[in-house]
């Protein structure tokens, strides 16, 4: 199926920018009968679904979709109940998600997609009008109940795939070079005035430089551009992250870009952390926590002495896949006393690469290295205090439920040991 999405991939990018206003490329191409997509990916993707390793698979995606979106829900509602606020509007939620969540077989699955309690004829009739706007007035609803199961798990796989390759992009540092260049316009060598930069690509945050939490987008602005420089950092996090530069705790801080544009677009607590040891070092050298269903679910944390520092590596079943490449993620932290507080001095998030033989050998073995790695952040010489904890969340619990999947080795590794 990739090299299908791939040209559809192609097919979006080839689009003009005014054209992208039609809505997404899958949902465009699906409207508009393209070959491409009803003559070649409904037929391979029909094929697919007769194997029950696909099936199994897909299921596995949707599921664990499913279940990232309704501990989203929970952990809002949380936070609303907190704060004494009716959370109604994520409970409502929550039963069409547990329904989905229940969902054990493609037959299952196909049947919720007909099942009008879930709403889907509502959904096809919208279809419906955005096709005889294209079409010229015609009805589309026979065409569209037709494909319409093909077209969700299609459109769905597309998204994943998608999801999929942002992650390798990362490697060759898309913005670098326009990046450069922008600040060539203000007679700035980037590489050499920022030391971040030169090494790792990321761009450091200065008194230029300021950061815009917004509900949707994440980014830093330099004031002298005008640009939104994009990076990937959860809101949350980065709401904890102001409070510390805020507190001066955090003085150097770089952030890979992810995208840059001229404009901000508009689209439209529970605490876990009080049975964490700050005494890290008393901890076993490696530790492996690992997933009872999915054993290859595993979370593993190596504690150092020289310098004094924790790395946590999260491996998953259905991490990214590409060209024999496999891509995990990293939270290392280094940690001291300051003035008799134990703090965090330096912090970073970053994707490892690894070949497939690689990453089979460091399922068992913590000592395997993978071959090349790509930052999101990075933060140097700070005084983070070790018990700082954002919003009920203690911070380095936060940092890892922010970009890791498997959240509850997360929790399970803050429950395993007590404070001190």
């Amino acid at each position: 199926m990739d090299v299908l999405f791939a040209r559809i991939r192609d097919a979006d990018a080839a689009r003009p920018e005014e054209a992208r206003l039609d809505g997404n490329i899958f949902k465009t191409l699906f409207l508009n009968h393209a070959p491409l997509v009803t003559d070649e990916v409904f037929p391979a993707l029909q094929f697919k679904l007769s194997d029950a390793l696909f099936q199994r698979d897909f299921l596995a995606q949707f599921r664990k979709v499913i279940k990232a979106q309704r501990d989203h829900v929970l952990t809002e509602a949380e936070k609303c109940e907190a704060a004494g606020v009716n959370p109604l509007f994520y409970t409502m939620q929550l039963p069409p998600l547990e329904r989905q969540l229940a969902i054990d077989s493609l037959d299952a699955y196909l049947a919720f997609l007909r099942d009008p309690a879930e709403g889907h004829p509502g959904i096809v009739e919208i279809l419906a009008g955005d096709y005889a706007y294209l079409h010229d007035g015609t009805d589309g609803t026979a065409y569209l109940s037709q494909y319409y199961a093909l077209y969700r798990i299609g459109s769905f796989l597309y998204e994943q795939y998608l999801a999929k390759l942002a992650v390798f992009q990362r490697f060759d540092a898309p913005c670098a070079a326009e990046l450069e260049k922008l600040y060539q316009s203000l007679d700035i060598d980037l590489a050499a005035a920022d030391v971040q930069f030169d090494k790792y690509g990321l761009l450091s945050l200065n008194d230029d430089i300021r950061i815009v939490n917004g509900k949707d987008s994440r980014t830093v602005v330099d004031g002298r551009l005008g640009l939104n420089f994009w990076i990937d950092v959860p809101g949350d996090l980065l709401k904890a992250l102001e409070t510390a530069i805020a507190n001066r705790w955090v003085t150097d801080i770089a952030f890979d870009v992810v995208q840059i544009t001229e404009d901000t677009p508009a689209f439209e607590a529970v605490e876990y952390g009080n049975l964490f040891s700050f005494d890290a070092l008393q901890l076993p050298r490696v530790s492996k926590l690992y997933d009872e269903d999915r054993y290859d679910d595993a979370l593993w944390i190596k504690v150092d002495a020289r310098p004094p520092s924790m790395t946590f590596e999260e491996l998953c079943t259905d991490f990214p896949v590409l060209d024999g490449t496999v891509v995990t993620q990293v939270v290392h932290l280094e940690f001291g006393v300051d003035q008799g507080e134990q703090i965090i001095s330096h912090l970073d998030h970053e994707y490892i690469l690894y070949s497939q033989d690689a990453y089979d050998r460091r399922r068992h073995d913590a000592g395997v290295k993978g071959h090349a790695k790509r930052k999101t952040f990075k933060i140097d010489r700070a005084r983070i205090p070790f018990g700082f904890s954002f919003n009920d969340r203690y911070f380095l619990f936060l940092v890892l439920d922010s970009y890791f999947k498997n959240k509850g080795l997360v929790r399970e590794y803050f429950s395993t040991v007590s404070i001190h």
